[in-house]
This record gives C-alpha cells, structure tokens and sequence, in this order.
C-alpha cells in the first residue's frame, strides 16, 4: 500500500491523464455508441467501458491488490485485497452527453479510501478531478487542502445569494413536489447555470468560478461526488450533504456553498420537509 498520500494522489492523477487521452481519441460517435445495460437499467456507453478498462489497467502498475467501485463493473476486486488495500471509486466520464456533443464541460474523477468496509465519504482521503478539453486537474488531500494544477485552490467570498452565481442540477422528469424547492432560489438568486458534471461543479465551487452547487434530484450515486466533495471540503468551501456510505446503490444529495454565510441562506430557502435529504439517515 502507498501510505504516501502525496505520492498517491500523484499516481491518480496520472491515472485519471492517461484515462483522458485514450478516451479523447475515440471519434465522438464511436464514444457515445451503446453498448449495454447496466444493473439499473441505464446505458452504457463505450466512453464509460474504455475509462473504466484503462484506470483498472493503470493501477495495475502501482498496486497488487486493490477494489473499484464504478457504476458499470460495480465492486471490482483485483488480486487478494484487504482492509489495508485501496478502494477506489471512479466515474469515467461525467457529463458524458456534454463530451459527445462538443461542450467543453465533462470530467474523470477518482477517489481512494482506505480501511474496514463498510466505508462511508468521510474515509475518502484522496480526490481528484479532471475537467476534460481543458488543462485543468483539481485534487485534493483530507487535512492538507486543494489545489487546481499546482496552486491551491480557494473558494469566492460570496455570502449573499442575491449576488450568487449557482449551479442548480435539474432535469426536466424531476417530482413536481422536488421542483418546487427550487423556485424560492430562483427568485432571489443572481444567476443560476445547469452545467451538466456535479464532480465538475463542486469542483468549481471550491475554485470560485461558481457560488454555490445543488443537487436534491436523489438520483446521484457515491462516485458522481466522491472525490469532489472532498475537493470541496478541503478548499474551504461548505458542504452540507450526509456521510453516505460508499455503497453503489446508494443516492446521494447535497447543496456546497463558497461561504457558510451563503450556504445558510441557501438551506434557509429549502422548503423543512426536504431538509432531511441533507441529514445522516
């Protein structure tokens, strides 16, 4: 085991780089081409399958033994790994509609956490993310903070929402009753984007390029945010979201905020019975 965790998180990067570059030579129609159905009924892509091959096949190289979590394979399990062993978690492409179509918002993200399962986000100790067209790679270290490339990443001042650039992931199927939560946010906030990558968008929360991120869809899994949130965290942004457990089949919610101060309005507007979705279970 690598218990160097700068080391570690030098070996990630590397992995999620080559991952990049053997994903962005594949034509975009070749890499939006269906190849199956996964376990929840949702499409696989090629783009997703190739990801998950080439970081499965990097890691390789530096461990023995090691578990990935990843929404196509699910637990894969890669020599004869223990509780002192790595588990990683990967998401190959997020945003990959946004890939296929040109839009330069798309991202790799892969996180580490060591130890007895079961496991939860608050045992991730290593993050990173990849922002894809772009030569931007952020990570983080749990109690050593964030960086974007080589500088240490910060989150804005922003504390007052009227004033608050926010990413709001909504998408048109969502509950009538969850879509309401939003209007009150409408209203008083400066401007809202639907980016399209949550690990991107957390990611620039913590970087300043966005006030705030929200996702109360409960349609998220673990590895959608898991190196994210703590990129988040460690830049000093404010992230209200529960401990979920490292769990494929769990959903995930949260709202991440660039000052407490603004993240408090923000909970202020969500409506008391939704609350409980950003509360441990």
């Amino acid at each position: 085991m690598t218990t160097d965790l700068f080391k570690l998180r030098d070996i990630m990067i590397g992995v999620v780089t080559k991952m990049e570059f053997e994903i962005t030579r594949i034509p975009p129609k070749e890499a939006g081409r269906i190849v199956g159905i996964n376990r929840y009924g949702d499409t696989t892509l090629y783009i997703d399958v190739l990801g998950e091959d080439v970081a499965i096949s990097e890691l390789k190289k530096h461990f023995d033994s090691f578990r990935l979590l990843t929404e196509e394979k699910g637990i894969v399990e890669i020599g004869n790994p223990h509780d002192d062993d790595p588990l990683f978690i990967l998401d190959p492409v997020d945003g990959s509609t946004n890939y296929i179509r040109g839009i330069g918002y798309a991202s790799i993200s892969l996180a580490v956490a060591f130890g007895k399962p079961p496991l939860t986000l608050n045992d991730i100790v290593v993050g990173v993310v990849k922002q894809m067209f772009f030569d931007k790679t952020y990570s983080a270290i749990k109690g050593e903070g964030a960086w974007v490339n080589k500088g240490r990443a910060h989150p804005s001042q922003a504390d007052d929402i009227t004033k608050a650039i926010i990413d709001i992931d909504i998408i048109k199927n969502i509950p009538p009753e969850k879509r309401r939560i939003l209007y009150p946010i409408f209203e008083k906030v400066y401007d809202i984007r639907r980016l399209g990558s949550n690990a991107l968008s957390l990611a620039n929360v913590a970087d300043g390029t966005l006030d705030a991120a929200i996702d109360l869809r409960t349609k998220l899994r673990v590895f959608d945010c898991a190196a994210a949130q703590l990129i988040a965290k460690e830049s000093g942004a404010k992230i209200k979201m529960p401990d979920y457990p490292i769990n494929i089949d769990v959903r995930v919610n949260y709202v991440a905020a660039a000052t407490q101060k603004l993240l408090g309005e923000i909970l202020e507007i969500i409506p008391t019975e939704f609350l409980k979705l950003l509360e441990n279970q």
